[in-house]
């Protein structure tokens, strides 16, 4: 089985480049990895005209817009079975897995990497993202602020190295799993204090990589608890 891995496709979001420099020394031919976008990474922004991760089936013609296209005919042309893109977070979030769809590799590869929550995001914020390209074979693993040790980087690519398919059907159902369904609004006096993935009565649901600096336009995700 193929695993490609994909790091920094946000320049500004370098914890990934730890993980897959270490898949090197434990590198096995199954495993293929690339550095998501070197130039933002060079410039040290998180793109340079466009998130890249929001222009995977973009029409607009970007920078971004070409390395997509390159990224997805290179995983295609791999026949990679897995491909799993990490992320980091500028808010406390743990160790999250991300993905567009729920099934039962995606929640093994999630459990395997020793992930806290499973997150399902809704197909309209994925269509443009890498995960929702290939959505039954795709995982994002996001770290939270306070998960970026060399130490973690280690144990993360041993784990994926130690990625065994013939157990994605002998799950032990005890991952917590959580489904966007809303936004949170940029204006909400609560963004300052919000505590991710912990039930918040006014919103009536979990926020999820919510803060004031999270994203331009909005305050974060709200997701419900569906295990």
């Amino acid at each position: 089985m193929k695993i490609f891995v994909i790091a920094a496709i946000h320049g500004d979001e370098l914890f990934g480049l730890k993980i897959i420099g270490r898949i090197k020394k434990y590198f096995k031919n199954e495993i293929l990895i690339r550095v998501g976008h070197p130039e933002a990474i060079a410039k040290r922004k998180k793109f340079i005209e466009e998130d890249l991760n929001r222009s995977f089936n973009s029409k607009k013609q970007s920078v971004e817009s070409q390395i997509a296209k390159d990224i997805k005919k290179e995983i295609t042309n791999s026949v990679a079975d897995l491909i799993i893109d990490i992320h980091t977070s500028i808010v406390s979030v743990g160790k999250v897995a991300i993905v567009a769809k729920h099934n039962p590799l995606t929640e093994y590869v999630a459990q395997a990497l020793s992930m806290d929550v499973l997150v399902i995001m809704p197909k309209s914020l994925t269509k443009t993202a890498l995960i929702g390209c290939f959505p039954n074979k795709s995982i994002s693993i996001e770290f939270g602020r306070d998960n970026k040790s060399d130490t973690l980087a280690s144990e993360i690519a041993k784990k994926i190295e130690s990625l065994n398919f013939s157990k994605s059907k002998k799950n032990s159902n005890n991952l917590p799993i959580f489904q966007v369904y809303g936004q949170i609004d940029k204006n909400y006096k609560g963004l300052s204090t919000i505590k991710n993935l912990v039930f918040n009565k006014e919103l009536g649901g979990y926020p999820f990589l919510a803060g004031l600096n999270t994203y331009k336009s909005i305050g974060g995700f709200l997701a419900k608890k569906i295990n």
